[in-house]
């Protein structure tokens, strides 16, 4: 019985002591920040973010994902607002995004959850004002 005791905490602290290892080797081989990180204004309210993945070591997890993060003043907090996958074209568009200057980040998560550096970057959507009156019929009674 004493011997199963030992044997079963020999077991669980080299189960701690492996997953303690992958989490060292993980962040000390998190990824790099993307490259390339730009906001343009692709229409009076439109926006279109793109950037460029890191190349990853033969140490690091393969990336996972891109966080995409906003915020509309520096004193406010970051909202993620959408993951874009890793494979394909590293772009993603806001529609109606309000005027003012728009704060975005980017942030690379790899498959083992570790995240990387983060990138930031702004636009400054203009305000739009009314449009032009087209057609206008006034009626006098």
């Amino acid at each position: 019985m004493l011997l199963n005791n030992i044997i079963d905490k020999v077991i669980f602290y080299t189960k701690v002591y492996e997953a303690a290892v992958e989490y060292y080797e993980a962040q000390s081989h998190k990824p790099k920040k993307v490259r390339k990180f730009k906001a343009e204004l692709i229409s009076m309210s439109n926006v279109r973010l793109t950037w460029e993945l890191p190349n990853v070591t033969p140490k690091q997890a393969p990336i996972k994902h891109t966080e995409i993060s906003v915020r509309v003043a520096d004193s406010l907090p970051w909202t993620v607002q959408d993951e874009v996958v890793s494979s394909g074209e590293q772009a993603i568009v806001f529609f109606d995004v309000g005027p003012g200057e728009i704060f975005y980040r980017a942030v690379v998560v790899d498959e083992l959850n570790v995240r990387g550096g983060e990138v930031q970057t702004s636009v400054d959507v203009p305000f739009e004002g009314p449009g032009v009156v087209s057609n206008f019929t006034a009626t006098i009674q």
